[in-house]
């Protein structure tokens, strides 16, 4: 009898027990969830951060020692959950909005699912049945069918042959919108060959991933790097509003 009390007071300990991180390597504290977001300051070995809010599998805001809150990988290289079963959550589709609706709230919903998978590890030849992984057609395939209903060809080189014969398209990075879709080469390529493909946030920047050395899905900003080089065109998918 008094195991089981025991038992059921540690469960209850457990259950009600705020989820907290434990730094486990020098791992950088940062103001949105991506690895190219400005830094709020670096993280040592030992420190203890308070979950604010689990942002998907890979990202966590958290608040540190010194009450400043950001967000920070949770990747267990670099730290360790607190219970160590608070179980990490993948990030959920939702429902496809209908095509009535306005073309400013259909791009928004784009931008807004792509966010949720800011750090989801990179595959080459992902499965489309899941959202653990992305290669980068996988990754704007999946945002644009999910989010604003169109479904697109798997491969970059494919969708972009299919984007060519029905949307007008675009070749400076500065005339890109909210929204678009964007395609490159390859890096030092002198061919004009699409080996890649993202989605664009405004600003200059795009959602994407292409790499396991990248850290999967981040946001880039296209101006002064070597995606403008790179940059083929772009393409408004979701069509504006009719007057």
């Amino acid at each position: 009898m008094r195991l089981a009390i025991v038992l059921c007071m540690l469960c209850a300990s457990t259950a009600s027990a705020s989820p907290s991180l434990t730094v486990r390597q020098s791992v950088y504290l940062r103001t949105e969830p991506a690895m190219t977001a400005p830094v709020v300051r670096l993280l040592r070995a030992g420190e203890t951060l308070t979950v604010v809010d689990q942002t998907n599998r890979w990202w966590t805001l958290v608040r540190d020692q010194h009450d400043k809150t950001g967000y920070v990988t949770t990747r267990p290289t670099y730290v360790a959950w607190s219970p160590s079963i608070m179980p990490p959550h993948t990030p959920s589709l939702p429902a496809s909005l209908p095509a009535s609706l306005p073309s400013s709230q259909r791009i928004q919903a784009l931008i807004d699912t792509a966010m949720r998978f800011i750090g989801t590890p990179y595959e080459w030849g992902s499965d489309s049945k899941t959202t653990d992984t992305f290669d980068c057609s996988d990754f704007v395939r999946t945002m644009y069918a999910q989010a604003v209903g169109i479904v697109l060809p798997r491969q970059s080189s494919a969708i972009a042959a299919y984007v060519r014969t029905f949307a007008p398209i675009h070749t400076e990075w500065a005339s890109i919108s909210r929204g678009d879709i964007v395609f490159f080469k390859a890096y030092g390529s002198s061919s004009n060959t699409v080996t890649h493909v993202a989605i664009a946030l405004g600003d200059g920047r795009i959602i994407h991933t292409y790499s396991k050395e990248s850290n999967g899905v981040r946001i880039d900003t296209i101006a002064g790097r070597s995606w403008e080089r790179r940059m083929l065109f772009a393409a408004t998918l979701v069509p504006a509003d009719q007057p």
